[in-house]
């Protein structure tokens, strides 16, 4: 058991950062700060109201960590099958590999997103703003 702890708070850095980094992508710019504050001082008091509940309530640890454990695994396993980021594609001009995911992305929304190839000027060589392409697609999908 002390091994599966051990792999589990090994790769919960992995999935903390990538779980963070995805957050942040989907809050304005402008309430990143707040929302990350916010985020990690919960974070940082799960480990002193841990400490508390374990000091004074009860020394029953098993019953209380499984269901973390059990979500970690399964978070730490999924973590794997998370596309690459939209925002970091567009913005790296990675093209063809942001239209798969686009087209997922619309589906799942159930909106028919078609491609303007003026969306993907950076691609041919023409000059564009450079965040043309994400505003756009962040309207359309």
């Amino acid at each position: 058991m002390i091994i599966v702890y051990f792999f589990l708070g090994f790769i919960a850095t992995a999935r903390i950062s990538i779980a963070f980094v995805y957050m942040m992508e989907f809050i304005p710019t402008n309430r990143q700060a707040l929302v990350s504050t916010i985020l990690w001082t919960i974070d940082g008091f799960t480990f002193l109201i841990m400490t508390l509940y374990f000091d004074y309530l009860s020394k029953n640890w098993f019953w209380i960590t499984m269901p973390g454990i059990t979500l970690s695994l399964i978070s730490a396993l999924g973590s794997f099958l998370i596309p690459e980021s939209l925002k970091f594609l567009l913005k790296t001009k990675q093209y063809n590999k942001s239209r798969p995911i686009i087209r997922r992305i619309s589906t799942y929304n159930h909106h028919q997103f078609f491609f303007d190839e003026s969306l993907f000027d950076d691609e041919i060589g023409q000059p564009t703003t450079s965040n043309h392409s994400l505003e756009v697609i962040k309207d359309n999908i």
